[in-house]
């Protein structure tokens, strides 16, 4: 009973942080494409 709990608990854990890594990978690739349609910078 033990082993399965740690093992349930264990791969919520893991799947949560694949969820999480995902995330912040789609966010990162939407604020670059933002970025991308700025105009250029003048100085």
């Amino acid at each position: 009973m033990f082993f399965e709990a740690a093992t349930v608990l264990t791969t919520f854990v893991l799947l949560g942080h694949w969820f999480e890594m995902r995330a912040r990978g789609g966010r990162d690739e939407a604020i670059r494409a933002l970025l991308d349609l700025a105009p250029p910078w003048r100085r």
